[in-house]
């Protein structure tokens, strides 16, 4: 029987940390379909532990070296970036975009950018006071004219050395986060009374204060969380969305290894948002633990607090 791997890098407790797993995991699953993700506590937190039952990754480097491979072997441009559909402030008529994501769901031929189709095709216009506009996934938490150019410099900018860093080490945040950071990080906040410089002019943003490597992986997570039609406007898996001030995301934490398939049932559980979990029932089905943070509009961005344990 192989021993799990541990991935040091990768863990639970922050939000960032969460999605860059959840992205690690099903880049490897397409090319190991029995691969299993589990949370062992460790600390104050818990570090992801991959269970696969052919052998070949045996330590966090070969899980890092084989995530590398798949993120070479992607096609540009990246399947996200048809998020610059969604930035403008007029609602415009998509049906020729909703039209094309359907008809390569239900193709024969299997395709990458159909995974990320979720993530738009539910996006229902709402009424603003400057009239309609799309209802924007809410893991987009900087300011609309930034986002696609950051989207852009991760994907573009995201070396096998900022993989490594990500999952095998512990994080040194030594990655410039000026137009890099999707600010999924709750260390993202550097409001004006957090800090001496004003945030744009901060010159400690050009060399330091982010993982690039996470935000990479945090990417290829989104397809996990699509948009949801409500009866007032939409959401998303994962998150509570009364108003623009008020959004809530909060994300299980599991002890028993757990296939995507599986994985994507325990996002999708209505038990995590109550105001207070139902912990006994949801540890009877394997949950250890249940992470809330808040995301807080700050002038044109936004921001993911840390993170509460239920």
């Amino acid at each position: 029987m192989t021993q799990p791997v541990e991935l040091p890098g990768l863990r639970a407790e922050t939000l960032l940390g969460f999605l860059a797993t959840l992205g690690a995991f099903r880049l490897l699953e397409s090319s190991f379909p029995e691969l299993q993700l589990g949370w062992n506590r460790k600390g104050s937190g818990w570090v992801a532990r991959l269970h696969d039952a052919t052998g070949r990754l045996r330590n966090a480097q070969s899980v890092s070296d084989e995530i590398v491979s798949n993120l070479n072997d992607m096609k540009i441009p990246h399947p996200v970036l048809g998020w610059q559909r969604f930035l403008g402030t007029a609602f415009k008529n998509e049906t020729e975009f909703y039209s094309d994501a359907a008809s390569e769901t239900f193709g024969d031929t299997p395709s990458y950018a159909r995974e990320f189709a979720p993530v738009f095709t539910s996006q229902l216009p709402v009424v603003t006071i400057d009239g309609m506009e799309h209802f924007d996934h809410p893991f987009r938490a900087a300011r609309q004219d930034y986002y696609l150019g950051n989207l852009e410099s991760v994907v573009a900018n995201t070396k096998s050395d900022h993989i490594d860093r990500t999952i095998v080490n512990h994080w040194d945040y030594r990655d410039a986060m000026a137009n890099q950071s999707l600010r999924l990080d709750h260390g993202d906040d550097r409001r004006h009374a957090y800090q001496w410089h004003a945030p744009t002019s901060d010159p400690a943003r050009q060399k330091t204060g982010c993982m690039l490597g996470a935000n990479r992986l945090a990417i290829e997570s989104f397809p996990l969380f699509p948009c949801i039609p409500t009866k007032g406007g939409s959401t998303a898996i994962g998150f509570q969305c009364y108003s623009k001030t008020m959004v809530w995301i909060s994300w299980p934490v599991w002890e028993y290894p757990c296939s995507l398939a599986v994985i994507c049932s325990l996002l999708n559980l209505k038990q995590l948002h109550e105001e207070k979990p139902p912990m006994d029932y949801l540890r009877a089905m394997g949950i250890s633990a249940v992470l809330r943070s808040r995301r807080l509009p700050i002038e044109k961005n936004k921001i993911f607090l840390p993170p509460m344990l239920l």
